[in-house]
């Protein structure tokens, strides 16, 4: 249970830093989508499209036996342009949270279940996209911040999370339908939505795929802290892959006093502004005990501390 609050921690951490960093960043670096969309991924999942019908009807198997959910978007009236700094988060009458984006910089998205910050297993639960053998957790708005990304989109966080919270009802209730559900979550991870050759996409969105840092980090980390808690060797292998892919690819995107925030390497990071990188890396240094990963670590570190803020 504790280690599911500290996967729960630093999630928030990392869902936090995605968001901040539209706003710190802007004016040193024109971010190309929501997050950095990574254009230059390619999309494996080219097949992805929303029917203005089916919410699943990008299922490779024709099958529209999405969960039932409830409309996720409350939208917002026409009202002056808002900031990151005007978010709010709320609950609704299930005590499930909602984030206010209000009128984001124009996009009038509003009041919108955003699956990183659900805590509700049920909620999950209700919410997915079935493809047979794998459940994905989709983002049911659209988001037009330097990009056209439509409903639904897709990234390995909200995955992560729906995996977790399942895992832990099933843990507190010896539900089988919970422990169930998160295996299908888990097999989404193999996925061309989520799996772009062992990063683990932070957005997924036709012609819109982000290889983002931060998410690769989380995403392994939750993906070990389920295979602690069912030994399941696909979640094992699934991280070890991840970890693998990370150290290839970390020290490339390592730059002075800060890192680079996706694999297109068109905006940097600072520690100084986003800390949680080092906490990120840092437990996953601490669950690998990878060379290359600590000397990363330390990099980062004394950048960290050397570094003009």
């Amino acid at each position: 249970m504790q280690r599911i609050k500290n996967l729960a921690k630093m999630w928030l951490l990392l869902t936090l830093a995605t968001f901040l960093l539209g706003a710190s960043t802007q004016s040193t670096a024109r971010p190309t989508a929501f997050a950095a969309i990574d254009s230059s991924a390619t999309d494996q999942n080219s097949s992805i499209a929303k029917n203005d019908n089916e919410d699943n009807s990008n299922n490779p198997n024709g099958d529209s036996s999405t969960a039932a959910k409830d409309s996720t978007v409350i939208s917002a009236k026409k009202a002056p342009k808002t900031s990151w700094s005007d978010i709010e988060y709320l609950k609704d009458a299930n005590n499930i949270t909602m984030v206010d984006y209000k009128n984001l910089f124009g996009m009038e998205i509003g009041k919108v279940y955003n699956p990183n910050f659900v805590d509700d297993a049920d909620w999950f639960l209700g919410h997915f996209e079935n493809y047979g053998d794998y459940y994905l957790i989709p983002y049911d708005y659209d988001w037009h911040f330097y990009s056209d990304i439509a409903a639904p989109w897709y990234g390995c966080e909200a995955q992560s999370k729906g995996m977790m919270m399942a895992i832990d009802a099933y843990e507190v209730t010896k539900d089988h339908k919970y422990r169930d559900f998160s295996e299908k979550l888990l097999n989404g991870f193999n996925s061309a939505t989520l799996n772009q050759d062992g990063w683990y996409l932070g957005v997924s969105a036709p012609n819109n795929n982000a290889a983002i840092l931060n998410s690769q980090l989380f995403c392994v980390i939750a993906l070990h802290g389920y295979y602690e808690l069912t030994g399941n060797e696909m979640a094992l292998s699934l991280f070890q892959t991840g970890v693998n892919v990370l150290e290839k690819k970390i020290d490339d995107l390592t730059a002075h006093c800060g890192t680079y925030y996706s694999l297109k390497k068109d905006r940097l990071v600072s520690q100084h502004q986003h800390p949680e990188y080092i906490a990120l890396l840092s437990k996953l240094y601490s669950i690998t005990g990878s060379a290359i990963l600590k000397n990363t670590l330390d990099r980062w570190e004394q950048d960290y501390n050397t570094c003009t803020k």
